[in-house]
C-alpha cells in the first residue's frame, strides 16, 4: 500500500476519516457538501 507513493497515502486517509465520520454522526449532509466540493 505504501509503495504506492504519499499522494495515495493521503487520499487512503482522507477516505477513511470520512467514513468514520459518516458512520460516528451519520450525517448524509456531510457527504453530501463533500460531494458538492469535489464537483466545483
Amino acid at each position: 500500500m505504501y509503495t504506492l507513493g504519499k499522494t495515495t497515502d493521503i487520499d487512503w486517509h482522507l477516505v477513511i476519516c470520512t467514513c468514520e465520520i459518516i458512520e460516528k454522526n451519520n450525517n448524509l449532509t456531510f457527504l453530501t457538501m463533500l460531494m458538492l466540493k469535489s464537483r466545483s
